[in-house]
């Protein structure tokens, strides 16, 4: 059952999961930083793992719904994976009610419910929504595509139907939802915002996998395409956060994926938000 949503003015975030797994820190992060995992060996399990949720998010906006990524999808090579669609049921939502998808990047595991197969071909999901992915980021397709196959197969489709809406830079959606552009980790990964009634919350997208790279921003995944840019994307969002007091969304953090920023000993931490 997703978890309770949280209210952000007149804007609704209901936190999903398209499923979860672990990774340890020592294959996920190049290059490594043996030294540096001791501050945070507690928070990896027996297998010296760290868990990361593959998250997305549901945003209700009156009676207009966007959903923030689509997660892995489904199949048999991810086991672990395929709930969203369930989980948007169990929010009483259907794929058809979706009106925007905003796509924070074109890796696999953000876009694997935007197609499915049918009779032999790859058909759209939210077959009534704009899908939002920027200018730069649908420029670096044919990178993106010979990184991961699924990228063809998710998003050839989407652009065929008519459903692709390209964007360039921080652009206003709607009077509450923006996009970030925030690059690095793919040159046109972007962040979204939500702003209403005087609160504010940023789901990041890929800016952060881990908590440990809320205070080591120079921590970073073998698939940041733009390691320097990407760290300097992850301070400039991070501070913006504290600055601004804004709750956080972060997807590959532990479901339900919200909290906040805050300070120990001068440290950044994690802070769930408490349901």
């Amino acid at each position: 059952m997703p978890a309770p949503a949280l209210r952000i003015g007149s804007v609704t975030i209901i936190p999903l999961s398209d499923g979860a797994g672990s990774v340890g820190p020592e294959r996920f992060f190049n290059p490594p930083h043996p030294e540096g995992w001791g501050g945070y060996s507690a928070r990896l399990d027996e297998h010296g793992n760290f868990p990361l949720n593959f998250g997305c998010f549901l945003l209700r906006e009156g009676e207009t719904l966007t959903l923030v990524d689509t997660g892995l999808g489904a199949g048999p090579q991810r086991p672990n994976a395929g709930r969203l669609l369930d989980e948007l049921g169990k929010a009483g939502v259907t794929p058809e009610q979706i009106e925007r998808v905003i796509l924070t990047h074109l890796h696999f595991d953000h876009i694997g419910w935007n197609t499915v197969e049918r009779d032999g071909a790859r058909v759209p999901v939210f077959v009534n929504a704009r899908h939002v992915v920027q200018q730069c980021e649908w420029d670096a397709l044919p990178r993106l595509i010979e990184a991961s196959s699924v990228v063809k197969h998710a998003m050839e489709p989407v652009a065929a139907a008519g459903l692709l809406e390209l964007v360039d830079g921080d652009v206003a959606l709607t009077s509450a939802i923006s996009t970030l552009l925030a690059p690095g980790h793919t040159p046109g990964h972007q962040a979204v915002l939500v702003r209403s009634g005087g609160e504010g919350a940023l789901i990041i997208g890929d800016l952060a996998h881990w908590e440990a790279q809320l205070e080591h921003t120079d921590w970073h995944p073998g698939a940041d395409m733009d390691p320097e840019q990407a760290a300097r994307s992850r301070a400039a969002v991070f501070d913006r956060i504290e600055r601004e007091g804004l709750t956080m969304g972060a997807g590959h953090f532990p479901y339900p994926s919200l909290g906040t920023i805050v300070r120990v000993e001068g440290r950044r931490c994690w802070q769930g938000v408490a349901w």
